[in-house]
């Protein structure tokens, strides 16, 4: 073809949701970039169209399957054999309008190669991609139950059974490659592709950061036998003797919820934007509305002057001030306030790049007052806020409560400061470039 695009398809089959399986569309785009139309058969996450183009010869082909995390042992068991049903009725249509080149199956479950069966009859080559191995991530959730020895050789018979219908294996690490070989699969058709984290997300600076600060950094699937619940556990451990530790953790997954509970219970959890920022080390817009967060890189020098001031004796951390909040997730009333503190974060954006310097101290203060609306503040943190704005200020809350952040009024700084610092407050006007 003149545009250098291969006579070929791959079809890729997955029981997760796309776009934001980064696996899945790492693999999906080095088959694009090298000349191939993708299609991948997946999960139908909350209003996500059936067919959608994803990226330029990238096609997403959801199925009306959801995925319920912390389902019990049946539900899942329902959940992977419907969707597994599907996915081999879909692929078997697709494989008979379209020849494709490659099918890869992703596990788990791993009898979900049987989707496999149609295009391989159809001279396509089966990869199957081992994200899990499925007989002991079995055993890791329900090992204990009765019957378990039972489903374990069922499982490994599955699992031989995908292996052997592959023509080649792919995993995502060598302790994994070597458990398979181990398991029959033949040593030359076992590949190691492994994960890595997605470039667009990393910073720009490559320079090394001169804070002090110990960061241990987790990236991927947030499930039990990962062990991300005895990570947090040792970092709040190691805090007595690393002072400066901090644990960052990127992902989703069935034990998300509990890894966070298990964070806030030990007094160490923070919100995803204080890691997005600290990642980034700029000034950013964080949009965490989609499947995948996204962040927009705006130049400091967009700033006007700021003041900030913080009481050493009246800090909070995330969990004390939002803790609660968590609970009212499904509240009507807490969902629209969410939207409308977006829509200030927005309109603060587009006062900076306007140079709407009363714009943005509007935007400012209508945070605030969301924020009022909605929680019972710590009336030292109010009293910092009323503070301020008495004195031509605008103010709003600079992380979870104890410190506030402005603009001062067209006048100069100087009312605000002496303001504050007569409340017993610190109080600095930081130089930003």
């Amino acid at each position: 073809m003149s545009d250098g695009v291969r006579e070929g398809r791959v079809l890729m089959v997955v029981h997760s949701t796309v776009p934001d399986d980064p696996r899945v569309m790492s693999e999906a785009r080095a088959a694009r970039d090298a000349g191939f139309e993708v299609d991948i058969v997946a999960l139908r996450g909350e209003a996500e169209a059936p067919e959608e183009q994803l990226e330029e010869r990238i096609r997403a082909i959801r199925l009306p399957v959801a995925h319920v995390r912390g389902a019990g042992f049946l539900a899942v068991v329902r959940e992977y054999l419907s969707f597994t049903a599907r996915a081999t009725l879909r692929a078997a249509r697709l494989a008979r309008a379209s020849r494709y080149r490659v099918v890869q199956v992703h596990n788990p479950p791993d009898f979900l190669a049987v989707a496999a069966l149609v295009p391989k009859l159809r001279w396509a080559r089966v990869v199957f991609d081992v994200h899990d191995l499925g007989p002991d991530m079995f055993h890791s959730r329900y090992g204990a139950r009765r019957g378990a020895r039972a489903v374990d050789r069922v499982l490994r018979f599955v699992e031989r059974r995908a292996i052997a219908l592959a023509d080649d294996v792919i995993t995502v690490h060598e302790p994994y490659r070597r458990e398979l070989i181990a398991r029959g699969a033949e040593p030359d058709r076992v590949t190691v592709v492994m994960n890595s984290v997605a470039e667009d997300l990393l910073p720009r600076s490559g320079s090394p950061r001169g804070d002090g600060r110990f960061r241990v950094v987790y990236h991927g699937t947030i499930t039990p036998h990962y062990g991300v619940e005895l990570l947090v556990r040792a970092v709040a451990l190691a805090r007595e003797r690393v002072p400066d530790i901090e644990l960052e953790v990127f992902g989703s997954g069935d034990a998300r919820d509990t890894a966070l509970r298990i964070a806030e219970d030990l007094g160490i959890a923070a919100g995803p934007q204080d890691r997005y920022a600290q990642a980034h080390e700029g000034l950013v817009l964080m949009d965490f509305a989609g499947d995948r967060p996204r962040v927009e890189r705006l130049q400091p020098a967009l700033l006007p002057p700021l003041y900030l001031a913080w009481r050493t004796d009246a800090a909070e951390t995330s969990h004390a001030v939002h803790g609660g909040l968590r609970d009212r997730a499904g509240d009507p009333e807490v969902r629209r306030a969410m939207t409308r503190l977006a829509g200030h974060a927005r309109a603060a954006r587009d006062a900076l790049l306007a140079g709407d310097r009363a714009g943005f101290a509007a935007a400012l203060d209508g945070s605030f007052d969301e924020r009022a609306a909605l929680l019972e503040l710590d009336p030292r943190h109010v009293a910092m806020i009323d503070a301020a704005r008495a004195a031509g200020a605008s103010a709003n809350y600079a992380g979870s409560g104890g410190a506030i952040v402005g603009t001062g009024p067209a006048e100069g700084s100087a009312p605000v400061l002496v303001a504050l610092r007569a409340m017993g407050c610190e109080v600095i006007t930081p130089g930003i470039s």
